[in-house]
This record gives structure tokens, sequence and C-alpha cells, in this order.
């Protein structure tokens, strides 16, 4: 009959939790960076949009998802049923795809990073 040590099992769930609560951890820290960088990338676009020159034009196309996400929101825009909602529908949308954006690219780094490379084939 096996028989197995209780420290043994405890070193084994041990490990088996840390490492839970180390991937946890990632997850929250690219879910909070990748929100850090959504509205520094909505702030950096706002900044763009306002400038003086054509090209400032050109900048609020950028600001579209938000936009689209509004619509959802309140159809009809300022003149439909919830004007309110309007500007900060806006705001909340572009912060979400832009964060959401961000996550997939840390996500992707991540998994590049923690991946094993090949090793080449000594001749």
């Amino acid at each position: 009959m096996l028989r197995t040590v209780p420290s043994q099992v405890n070193a084994v769930l041990g490990a088996t939790a840390l490492g839970l609560l180390r991937t946890l951890r990632m997850k929250v820290i690219r879910l909070v960076l990748s929100v850090l960088l959504g509205l520094g990338t909505c702030t950096l676009i706002g900044h763009f949009a306002r400038q003086p020159s054509a090209a400032g034009g050109r900048w609020e196309y950028l600001l579209l998802p938000g936009a689209t996400f509004a619509m959802l929101v309140s159809p009809g825009g300022v003149h439909g049923p919830r004007p309110q909602f309007w500007v900060l529908a806006i705001l909340v949308g572009n912060v979400l795809f832009y964060s959401a954006l961000w996550l997939i690219v840390l996500t992707l780094v991540a998994r590049r990073l923690e991946t094993p490379k090949p090793k080449a084939a000594n001749p």
C-alpha cells in the first residue's frame, strides 16, 4: 500500500496553490496595467485631437469606438431620450476599447516570454 508523507502532500499542494496565486497576481497586474495604458491612450488621443492643425481632425477618428458604444447606451445621441449619458458613455467606451487592446497586447507579450524557446540541434 502506498503511504504518503503529509509533508510531501503539503509541499505539492502548496506549490500548486502558489502557482495559482502567482498566475492570478500576474493577470491582475496585466489588467490594471492595461486600464492605465487605456486611460493614457485616451488622454493622448484627446490631446492630439484638440490641436489646431489640420491633422487634429484626423485624430478624432480614433475616438469612434467610444461613440459607437455611446450609440448603444443612448440611441439618438444628445437628442435622444438619455442625453446625460452620452458624454460619459463615450469616455467609458473609449477606455474599455483601448484597455482591451492593451490587454491583448500584454497577454501576447506575456505568452511569448513564458513560452520556452526551442533548442537548436547540435550538428
